[in-house]
């Protein structure tokens, strides 16, 4: 919970305590256009991925609601094949 709503005393600074911001402002946390004002793209997610520096792409992990993740899964490819997949067995890394 500090992780998102901290307020940094004795604890994380919550990612959603800062103030709307980008261009690497101390202070803000950095937001990426996704292309679309209300809907999210795929495009939008690999400019996400990719604006990161990368010494921080290797360790990077997505933060998201259950019903993001929903609407991510539902992307598609020319062939109507999902783009990604999460893995079925234990050890097994998502697609």
């Amino acid at each position: 919970l500090a992780f998102i709503s901290g307020n940094g005393i004795k604890k994380p600074r919550g990612i959603l305590t800062y103030p709307a911001g980008s261009a690497g402002v101390r202070g803000t946390i950095a937001q990426v256009a996704s292309g679309n004002a209300t809907t999210l793209t795929p495009d939008g997610l690999v400019t996400m991925t990719f604006s990161l520096k990368d010494k921080y792409l290797a360790n990077a992990n997505w933060l998201m609601k259950r019903g993001t993740v929903g609407a991510v899964m539902l992307f598609k490819d020319n062939q109507g094949q999902y783009i990604w997949r999460p893995g079925l067995e234990a050890g097994k890394p998502s697609v």
